[in-house]
């Protein structure tokens, strides 16, 4: 059994022996992956001299001979892998200093591992961040310090008028710029403006409308201009500072803008955060409290659907396929719908927004994309479902959800009231309606571009993993959620990252798409490859209209990221192109929406009577 064992060591002590021949003719992560394949070797090795030590000490000292040339050399190998870390890195410690009294780590967990054990790169990022990152994020926007700016909150319940009187600023200024939460309130007020007489440009990641003459801007919050000075902005429902995927944007318009007048427009409970980082700006600032010009009433009847619907509803659940099963049943009894959700072009919102405003459809069956201000004749809102998939796991309503989509009911100049009904849990949706709002506590920031690029040393990858864990030092502010951004990092092949500039690389991570769909992550490769060749043209993305409607969402999504590469990379593309291409798949997205089948509809086993989606039992209210 012993020279069982022997041969077995043997056998791994050629294999180091190989590995350690090719390490002369690697460079780099190979050799990093060779000294990994060694110290697996050495451990196989340690852990049978455990049983020889038993059974054959005498062969014991031979080994351990052999074995000590064999650590010398990984000890040569190592500081050889050293060096090469601290050109990249500048590590203070000598090899000597890192390695004293630690070979037994060294062994375990390599040279790169004992260095993350010691935190010598991490100490070295957080000391970096600590230099460059001043204590308060204001600091990072030193243009907007520099003058002394104007702020007007304006606060108050949904539908009281915040916007409008913030809009009405906006027509009477010089030149300005309206932040939206959605591409289409941004739309929504570039088309407002247009036609009051005001000049104004679109400006979202989808899509860019340039008007002759313009002097004000609409668009969405996450391309606001800090660079160049304004008269007035607008920032739109800021009390999405508080959110941990998409707050930064709030926050940092709040801090950065280089404009004499700001108008915030923001829910009650948001108020003294805003105060909080206007104050920590001295900036002036003056607080204007709107009340909800319609009421709203609470119906006590319960809702049956769909005898109950009717005109000027808005029904409401949380996902694309409830959405289409929902406006299926009201075609199947003759009540035309507009459909809104989350992954509808743009285009096709637009026209199915028109139609319910028009009156030309009834009601609007929707996700709670109506949540945020959208200026719809919506007469009453009602809950056909009170749970949604948030992305990690189904959930309740919060009670913030519930006011801002609930709030949309008797919009304001369009109904003297507004009403509200849910088909469950109506007590305690009712009760989150009134339920006294709890203040925002907290903002969450970003890593700014300009920050992240001008660190010296490290990858990107590197950069954001470290920039997470470094602390704010203002105690209401938070690191806003990556994961998408180091998600990508992760993706992204060795021979693009080594191609491409890290400016190149973080420009394309934060370029807006949905990741988790294949093709779309595919076509984002692509065109990074072809930035890597330095083509000044990307390919145009092909599509099917015969499509499903997942498939013609998807080569909608394609067009975006082409418009979005060639923007941010100034590449040429052809404009009337995606023009025509985005119009074509908006109509057939349009058209198959009109023609949805009654595939997924459900009656009642006892009287056919329509029954909502998530009804488990086969019959109707009346039949239980």
């Amino acid at each position: 059994m012993s020279n069982k064992h022997q041969r077995k060591i043997e056998q791994s002590m050629r294999e180091i022996e190989h590995l350690f021949n090719e390490c002369k003719n690697a460079q780099g992560d190979e050799i990093l992956k060779l000294e990994k394949e060694i110290r697996k070797h050495l451990e196989k090795i340690r852990n049978i001299q455990l049983t020889i030590k038993k059974l054959a000490p005498h062969l014991l000292t031979e080994n351990v001979e052999k074995l000590n040339l064999i650590k010398k050399e990984f000890i040569v190998l190592s500081e050889s892998l050293f060096k090469e870390i601290t050109l990249k890195y500048p590590i203070k410690m000598t090899y000597a200093e890192l390695i004293n009294n630690k070979e037994h780590h060294l062994f375990r967990l390599g040279i790169l591992g004992l260095i993350n054990k010691e935190k010598l790169i991490e100490s070295l990022f957080h000391n970096l961040f600590k230099r460059q990152i001043p204590p308060h994020p204001k600091d990072e926007h030193p243009l907007a310090r520099t003058i002394s700016r104007k702020f007007i909150i304006h606060t108050g319940p949904t539908n009281s008028g915040k916007t409008f009187d913030s809009l009405l600023r906006l027509k009477e200024s010089q030149n300005g710029m309206y932040l939206a939460p959605l591409r289409l309130l941004a739309l929504e007020v570039f088309e407002k403006l247009n036609i009051e007489g005001t000049p104004c440009t679109l400006l979202t990641g989808d899509e860019e409308i340039q008007v002759p003459f313009s002097n004000h801007i609409s668009c969405t919050v996450e391309k606001a201009d800090l660079k160049n000075f304004y008269d007035l902005v607008v920032i739109d429902e800021a009390q999405l500072v508080s959110d941990s995927s998409r707050g930064n944007a709030w926050t940092r318009a709040i801090l950065g803008l280089y404009a004499k007048e700001i108008h915030i427009c923001c829910s009650l409970n948001a108020v003294p955060i805003v105060k909080r980082l206007v104050e920590d700006c001295g900036d002036v600032l003056e607080i204007n409290t709107n009340e909800r010009k319609t009421p709203l009433i609470i119906e006590k009847d319960n809702f049956e659907f769909p005898r109950d619907v009717r005109a000027g509803d808005a029904l409401i659940v949380f996902s694309r396929k409830k959405v289409l099963q929902i406006a299926s049943v009201l075609s199947q009894c003759n009540i035309k719908s507009s459909m809104i959700y989350g992954n509808l072009p743009p285009d096709t919102r637009r026209k199915q927004v028109a139609m319910f405003a028009s009156g030309e459809n009834e009601v609007v069956v929707s996700t709670d994309a109506i949540g945020m201000g959208l200026n719809l004749p919506i007469k009453r809102v009602v809950l056909l479902e009170t749970e949604k998939f948030d992305g990690n796991e189904e959930r309740s309503l919060s009670d913030q959800e519930v006011k801002q989509i609930l709030g949309r009911a008797g919009g304001k100049g369009l109904y003297p009231e507004g009403y509200v009904n849910s088909v469950k849990n109506k007590e305690l949706i009712f009760e989150q309606l009134a339920k006294k709002d709890e203040k925002v506590r907290e903002v969450y920031i970003g890593p700014l571009e300009s920050t992240i690029l001008s660190l010296r040393f490290g990858t990107l990858k590197e950069k954001l993993s470290y920039w997470k864990t470094f602390i704010s030092e203002v105690p209401y502010i938070r690191k806003i959620e990556i994961t998408q951004q180091l998600e990508l990092l992760e993706l992204l092949p060795k021979y693009l990252e080594e191609n491409l500039t890290q400016e190149q690389i973080y420009r394309a991570i934060y370029i807006p798409f949905d990741y988790s769909n294949e093709e779309l992550l595919l076509t984002w490769l692509r065109y990074l490859n072809e930035i890597s060749k330095s083509n000044i043209e990307f390919e145009k993305p092909l599509f099917n209209l015969g499509s499903d409607l997942e498939g013609l969402e998807t080569a909608y999504r394609k067009i975006d990221l082409y418009y979005s590469f060639s923007n941010s990379f100034n590449a040429v593309y052809d404009e009337q192109w995606i023009t025509e291409s985005r119009d074509l798949l908006s109509t057939r997205i349009h058209n198959v929406l009109r023609e949805q089948t009654l595939k997924s509809v459900k009656l009642c086993s006892k009287c056919g009577e329509y029954l909502l989606i998530e009804n488990e039992t086969n019959l109707c209210t009346n039949c239980c």
